[in-house]
Order: C-alpha cells, then structure tokens, then sequence
C-alpha cells in the first residue's frame, strides 16, 4: 500500500504518512495503556471494539502489543495537546499522543487503518486549527433528545475530532406552532422553578395509525443531565459547553418576570430583553451561569461558555398575548429612557463578561452582530465602544467572536472578513445543516467559503451552527476536514469524493452522481426577477416558499394561522412558468437520486443505513414539489369543472404524503419525527380535507379558489396550525 493510498483511508487527512514495504499480522494482540490521561480508557475501548468486530483476540499474554502512550511532540506540531504519532512495525504499535486529545485521536486513526494485516507505517498528524466544533441550537429535533442520543452524537464528533460542542440550553423564537412563542430551557434554574418550557406535540403517525398529541418537558431538563454530557465528552476529546443567550431570543425570562423585561415609554413589560437597570436581572443571570459552571463545567475542565447576543432588535410576534405587536429588547423606563442602546448592550456585555471570567471562563463566545451594520433592524456597528470597554474591564483576551453568516454564494455572505485588526480571538460559523424539519440542504460551499476565510486571516477555528441530524454528514465530515488539514484537504468535490469512497465503496460512480443531483436540486443562484433572464434560486424555493414551516410565524399583514398552502400557492403562480420549470426538473432529479440510492441501500458494502436516509431525503424533495405540481394541475381541472378528477388527485397526494412519513418514521431518529411529521401531517390533511369537501359537495356547490381554501379547512387541519 502506498502512502497516499493509507493517508486517505484516514479521516480527516493525516499530515504526514510512511509505509514501509513491510506488514504486521494481527490475530491476536495485548492491549497496554501507559498514558495517564482522561482520554485513555475510552481511546482504548474505540481499539478494542474494531479489534472484536475483526475477531481478533485481546490477550495480555500475546507477543504482539498495541500501546497507547503519552509522550512529547516534535518541534514542527502546532496544538501539541491534539498531536499524535502511530507507528507501526513487525513487532507491534505505539499509538502516541502528546496530549490528552492526541491519545484519542491516535486511536481514532488507527482503528481507520486497523485489519488483520496491516502495512508498517508511521503517521505524524496535528490539526490546522486549535477549535472545531458545534453549536446544537435548542430547537425543533435537539429538544426530544434522550441523553444517550447526545452520547451517540458526541461519539459522532469525537470520531470526526471535533473537540468542543456548544449546547445552546436557553433560546427564544417567535410565536409558531399553536399560537405559542417558541421557547427553550434545556436546563433548571435551581431558585426559578416558573422557568421551565413545556411544549405540545401534535402529528400523524403512520406506523402506529392514528394522531398523537402530548405535552412535553424537553428530556435534558426534566432527567437534567447536561453534567453527564460534559463528563461524556471529556473523556472523548470533547469539550461540552453551554450557550445561554441574554438580550437577544430572549422571551421566557421577560415574561415569566415581567418586572425584568424592558419597558416601553408607559412601563409597560416588553416581555422581550431586559431592564439592566434592575439588579434582579443580573441575579438571575448570574445564577444561572454560576450553576451551569458549579454544577456541570468546573468537574471536567470546561471552561467556555457562549453568551450568543444575536439578532437583538424589535420584532412582531414575541408576545403570545399580541402576537401582531412590535415589541423592543430595549427598556424605556425612567433609568434607561435616556441611556444610548448600543453603549448599554456594549456595557451589559462586558458585565457577563467580567463575571464569567471571575468564574474561571477563559473563553466566552459572543456573536459578531456588534461588530456589522445590521441596518434598520440593528444598533449600529459597536467595534470601538465594545474593544474599549472590554480592555478597560481587562476581559479583551476573554472574549471569542462568533463570526456567523448563512449562504451559498459568496455574494450573500453577510461579511467577507472576520476584521482581525481587532486583534480579539475568533472563529467562522457556517451553518453545517439546519432547517432538517423541512428538507436537506446543501451547506457545503458555505462551510468552505467560511474555511477558507479562517485559515486566510488565522482565526482559533470552526464553530458550525446546526440542528444535528445525519443528513448532514457530508457536510459534518467537510468542517471536519477543512478544520483539522485544511492544506491536505483540497476542494469540496476532493472531500466529498473521499466520503464516498468511505461509505460506498463498491457503488462510488451511482454515488457521486446522486450527491451531483442533490446538489443541484438544492442549489442556490441570483434570483432574478420575471423577464430578466429569470431562474429560481431551488435552495429558497424549496426551504421558504414550498415548505410549511415558514408559515407557521406571525407575519404583518397577513391573517394567523396564514393561509396555506395558499400563500405558498400564490407566490409560485406570481411566477408559474419559472416555478413550473424548476418543480419539473427538482421533481425528475429527485425521482432519479431516490432510485440510485434505494439501489446503494440493498448493497451490503455500503454505509446502508445512510443511504436509506439519503433516499428519503430525496423521496422528500420529490413528494414537496410534486404536491405544488398536483395544485397547479387541480387548478386547472377546477376551472373545466373536472372535480371528480381533482378528487382523485388529492387522495394520490394525501396517500404518498403518508407513504413519504412512513419512510420517515423508518430511518429517521426519534427524536427528529414529531416536529417534521407534523409539518408533513398539515399537507397530508389539507389533501385531505380536500378529498372530503369534494366527495361531500354536490359538483354546482363546489367552490375552489386555491389561494383560499379556508372555507373547507378540518378542525383536525387547524389543530395542527
């Protein structure tokens, strides 16, 4: 085996390889662990469970030994803690970390290479970048998830050697599902047991038949276990921290102490950010913070934690009560009324700064909206006041910025420089896939353009914003990659093709073509305007404007619940010809790549189980268009009275709908269904209710205008609104 040839079956890509021409046989082994460091017991069951799964014997008297050892790294290894060295002769192996991490990761490559017989070779390996990791938003997927879930999720990422992981365990949205603002606390607040976020689960199950409805706490804070999380990946590599955001997504806190919450002009609660003249905020703040680092960080070494800080601005739809009303984060009452908005973010910053750095914090991530022109929605560009607040309250080298920017092109990138003459510590955060509730998308340039842009100006590294679901794997191992051997890498293509080889070794050419029509099924583009040329942006198209989930928010000007599919409807016909063109061409694409990957799922040298996820994604990307396709073909047949025709095609639609959730409910996790089956559930019942108003009315009764058919809507389908 060639060098190039063992580098590759390595992921991410090893910095330096030899192979000698040499091998060493293995049938049996003893398993020695000298290296005195958290990372050992668990590098060591990683080896032995590659070692049972090729029936080779673990025998403390055997003649060949695998060592794990600790030792000191050569001059040329940046971020010695996570270097490694694995050597391997006639003899046996030595797996060298000259870190805690770097033991894990010797033993994370070596069960790459590890068979029965294996080439002689030394590999010398340390990553580009210091930081690689996550951000799990606490949001629709992450809030069903059990703990051993997030253990396998970590076990995910530890093999990937990512090493930090932000679990976002306090944030805010707006007014969605059921009329309620969607909130999230992942943890208790020992003091404030009012501050808990029950949510109500409604959908249609097709493998049990029948709806389900039922209130739920999210598990990690009614079992809290967030401290088993952290001990979980500290013995993997993993350094687990919190992210707790303050002023912005920020409505639990407000209105469960509405004497918190800003105030407007007549003392009125916002119900949104805080009055940071009131010293109660910062006591329970402060609370909140010192029990997540008491009680769950200081045990195992963590010690960052992410105050987030984004999107802070006035917005519709924050308030239960008056979903329509604009409502400020900034308080108005007699102590703040006079008090300028971007020096009292810039001051409360600092403040959680300086107390999470008095608490043992040595990084604390906040997000770069301070720092770029938000425009209207924003409080102006902070730099100055904020650099020279944090010098003069010493934290400056405590602080991370979270430079974050969601987008394809790079035209649409909302920075194109993470400003290093500030001279503060930063890193880049693509968005390694989101949005999994209404279809897979392709984050893949995004994370390059925002790689690249970290190696260029020398940021600490990677930081992705995600709801982690496996659909994104490619995208998972692409951050992975371009964080640990950026120069090694090479292009998208270059590491996609080495995934491929990886998980479908025997059908790599069927592969590489259904990626090639995912990609362009999700591709972003300009979207021009009608009679320029125009083309449909698919990436947009498919995500905002044929999902449901965008219309599950409070809009201006619009009726709540809105009116769907109809909305969406009206948008595609604003422009028929470009949307008729794109769904025909998504929905052949999409049929294609379903075929392709159902035949790669029956193969048993292929990662089975990600290819039958990889076939209902494009079973979902299919069914979604081919809905929008039935309407506007329904439309048609209306207007020549053909009703019994329209009928048909609503229970064809109602019944691949309900095929596509069984899929569903086959391959993807658990704790994924609820939220996305209900958004299936809603198109499935307003087929429906469709089928039922026709099969009802007397044809000279019938009434269809699709752009509003709330007049035949189920309470079943309100329900789920």
């Amino acid at each position: 085996m060639t060098a190039k040839n063992l580098q590759k079956k390595i992921f991410p890509l090893p910095k330096q390889v030899e192979v000698s021409d040499s091998t060493l046989k293995l049938d049996k082994v003893a398993l020695k662990i000298t290296a005195d460091v958290h990372t050992a017991k668990q590098a060591a069951a990683v080896i032995e469970k590659k070692l049972a799964a090729l029936g080779i014997a673990v025998c403390d008297c055997a003649k060949t030994t695998i060592t794990l050892a600790l030792g000191d790294a050569p001059a040329q290894v940046q971020f010695a803690e996570q270097g490694y060295r694995i050597a391997v002769t006639a003899d046996g192996v030595e797996l060298t970390g000259f870190g805690a991490q770097g033991v894990y990761y010797a033993a994370v490559s070596f069960v790459q290479i590890l068979d029965k017989e294996i080439p002689c070779c030394n590999i010398l390996d340390w990553p580009d970048m210091a930081f690689r990791g996550h951000v799990i938003e606490s949001r629709l997927g992450s809030d069903l998830m059990e703990k051993e879930d997030w253990f396998a999720m970590i076990d995910d990422l530890a093999g990937q050697k990512i090493n930090h992981l932000q679990v976002n365990v306090y944030g805010c949205w707006l007014v969605q599902y059921d009329g309620r603002v969607s909130e999230y606390l992942y943890v208790p607040i020992d003091g404030y047991p009012e501050l808990k976020t029950p949510f109500h689960l409604k959908y249609y199950s097709p493998a049990k038949g029948e709806w389900v409805e039922s209130d739920k706490l999210p598990p990690m804070f009614e079992k809290n276990f967030f401290g088993e999380l952290v001990a979980y990946g500290y013995e993997r590599g993993v350094k687990v921290f919190p992210g707790f955001n303050s002023y912005g997504h920020n409505t639990l806190i407000p209105h469960t102490y509405p004497e918190l919450s800003a105030k407007d002009e007549e003392g009125n609660p916002s119900y949104s950010g805080f009055c940071t003249s009131n010293p109660d905020v910062y006591k329970l703040l402060f609370a909140a913070y010192d029990q997540l680092i008491d009680k769950y960080m200081k045990p195992y070494g963590s010690d960052c934690i992410a105050l987030q800080l984004d999107e802070v601005w006035a917005e519709i739809g924050q308030y239960a009560g008056d979903i329509f009303s604009k409502r400020s984060p900034w308080c108005k009452c007699p102590k703040c009324k006079d008090l300028n908005e971007g020096l009292l973010f810039v001051e409360h910053t600092v403040r959680l700064v300086k107390h999470l750095k008095e608490k043992g914090m040595k990084r604390v991530f906040i997000c770069c909206d301070m720092l770029i022109d938000h425009g209207p929605n924003g409080v102006g560009v902070l730099t100055e006041p904020l650099l020279a607040a944090l010098k003069r309250e010493d934290v400056f080298d405590t602080v991370t910025i979270t430079w974050w920017t969601y987008a394809d092109l790079w035209e649409k990138l909302m920075f194109h420089t993470t400003q290093p003459e500030t001279g503060l510590h930063r890193v880049t955060s693509p968005w390694n896939g989101y949005y999994h509730w209404c279809c897979q998308t392709n984050s893949t340039r995004d994370i390059y353009m925002l790689a690249k842009m970290a190696k260029e100006e020398n940021c600490d590294g990677m930081h992705s914003y995600s709801a982690y679901d496996r659909c994104f794997d490619r995208s998972h191992h692409l951050l992975a990659e371009l964080s640990w051997s950026y120069d090694q890498a090479g292009g998208i293509q270059d590491v996609t093709d080495r995934y491929l080889q990886q998980n479908f070794p025997t059908q790599y050419e069927a592969a590489r073509k259904a990626f090639r029509l995912f990609d362009l099924i999700t591709e972003e583009r300009i979207d021009q305007p009608e009679g320029n040329s125009s083309c449909l942006a698919n990436y947009f198209m498919l995500r905002d404007r044929l999902s449901y989930y965008f219309y599950s928010y409070v809009a201006a000007g619009k009726p709540y619940p809105r009116v769907f599919p109809g909305e969406a409807l009206e948008k595609v016909c604003a422009r028929r010809e470009d949307h008729l063109r794109a769904m025909l061409s998504i929905s052949g694409m999409a049929k294609e790549a379903k075929a392709i990957w159902e035949q790669i799922a029956a193969d048993p040298a292929c990662n089975q189980e990600m290819a039958r996820r990889y076939a209902y994604e494009a079973d979902n990307y299919m069914v979604l268009v081919d809905d929008y396709l039935a309407m506007l073909r329904m439309m048609e047949l209306a207007g020549d009275g053909e009703y019994d025709a329209v009928k048909a095609m609503a229970e064809e639609r109602r019944d691949t709908r309900i095929a596509l959730m069984r899929r569903h409910e086959q391959v993807k996790d658990s704790y994924q269904q609820p939220w996305n089956l209900r958004n299936h559930s809603i198109f499935m019942q307003f087929f429906e209710d469709l089928r039922n108003y026709l099969d009802t009315t007397p044809a000279d009764k019938v009434e269809l205008n699709f752009f509003d058919m709330r007049h035949f809507a189920s309470e079943r389908f309100m329900w789920l609104r």
